[in-house]
């Protein structure tokens, strides 16, 4: 009895050191989470697993001599300012304001510089240059225990582990290639492209990284983390929550291999979240567990209806955004079963009519009519796309 009660208060013990551990080294989110789950629900074997999986704390962390870093991570000093033979150089430190050591960039006026630049190809190497020389800039801001890494398709900004940094880069990397198979025929990434991957060290920094993008937006979910599209287009979390943010990588990623097409917000979007829940299981789950179709039955009449086909609805916050992307996501599943036919519907899709006039002519559909019979609803023609004549104006 005597040592049952000692390996209790044993047990008990090291739980609370070790939650206490966790609470301290890790930001409120999913891995926080986990980490106390495997501590409280299975003894000792939680416990090793908890602490094995633990992220050293900043003040902790120390980075490596610039000597054992890995092939790929940035040793030397990134040129600024920058410039190509036959051109004029552009400084980006004089276009970079400091908001609390975040460095934001000028990106209207980079991108002026750019402009000036006639070759495609040198304009792309330019931007890449452009690019590390900011995030050369930001690595600084954050701390001397962040690392900055590139690889073929992804530059990466963080103070996570070198092996989970380079974890990081095979995940986009492989990203390209599954958007490929996934979308055969549909998916066209922009040549030389690369995914950048900025990871913040808690909440406070993420607040502060996002506020001065968004500065009137208020205060942001954290949680997953977010994809910034002013004048850079990357990704943004923080350390605790590096595994959340690959859906939203995913998704984006997805809009950049279908950007060429200009498609109808619907389309674009349902398309991006079913390729998300493919290559996201746990995202999948999760998202069965939540019965919504009592409330598209509820929210959808013919205005909305409108609205959905424009994109307007997206935009809107509430049940509005959640519903579309779910609507969006419901209708791509139902429509591409044919993957070949559907394909080709995507490729002839215009933005102007919702994709309704090559629905009509390849899928041999009308939209309206296929919504309805999602909800068992009666059709009625307000449902459609409205589809604009070639006599009828065009709104200003």
């Amino acid at each position: 009895m005597i040592i049952f009660l000692f390996i209790l208060v044993l047990l008990l013990a090291l739980n609370i050191f070790c939650a206490h551990r966790i609470k301290r080294a890790v930001e409120p989110g999913f891995l926080r989470t986990m980490l106390l789950i495997s501590v409280w629900g299975m003894p000792f074997i939680g416990i090793f697993f908890a602490m094995s999986g633990l992220p050293k704390t900043v003040h902790e962390s120390r980075p490596l001599p610039l000597e054992k870093l890995p092939a790929g991570f940035i040793r030397e000093d990134i040129p600024d300012p920058i410039s190509l033979a036959g051109t004029t150089s552009f400084n980006v430190f004089e276009h970079i304001t400091f908001l609390d050591n975040i460095p934001v960039m000028n990106w209207a006026a980079f991108h002026a510089w750019l402009n000036t630049i006639n070759d495609a190809g040198r304009q792309r190497e330019a931007r890449l240059l452009g690019q590390r020389a900011w995030l050369a800039y930001l690595k600084e801001g954050i701390g001397s225990h962040c690392y900055m890494y590139e690889s073929e398709k992804a530059l990466i900004v963080s103070s996570s582990e070198p092996n989970v940094i380079e974890a990081s880069a095979r995940f986009i990397e492989k990203n390209y290639a599954r958007i490929a198979r996934l979308l055969p025929e549909v998916a066209q990434f922009p040549p030389e492209m690369k995914s950048i991957l900025l990871v913040l060290d808690n909440e406070d920094m993420y607040y502060q990284y996002v506020s001065a993008y968004y500065p009137d937006s208020g205060e942001f979910a954290v949680s997953g983390g977010m994809f910034i599209d002013a004048g850079c287009p990357h990704f943004v979390t923080v350390l605790s929550d590096l595994l959340m943010i690959e859906p939203v990588i995913t998704h984006e990623m997805t809009h950049s291999a279908l950007n060429y097409l200009k498609l109808p917000l619907w389309l674009d979007e349902g398309i991006a979240v079913n390729v998300e829940f493919q290559l996201s299981p746990l995202l999948q789950a999760e998202n069965s567990e939540k019965n919504l179709y009592a409330r598209h039955l509820q929210f959808w009449d013919a205005d909305r209806m409108q609205e959905f086909w424009s994109g307007a609805s997206f935009s809107r916050g509430g049940e509005s955004n959640t519903l579309s992307y779910d609507l969006a996501r419901i209708l791509v599943k139902s429509l591409s079963q044919d993957w070949q036919t559907f394909a080709r519907f995507v490729t002839a899709a215009k933005r102007e009519d919702a994709g309704s006039r090559a629905a009509l002519e390849i899928l041999n559909i009308d939209l309206g009519i296929s919504v309805c019979a999602l909800f068992n609803a009666e059709w009625e023609s307000s449902w459609s796309p409205f589809i604009r004549t070639e006599s009828e104006p065009v709104a200003a």
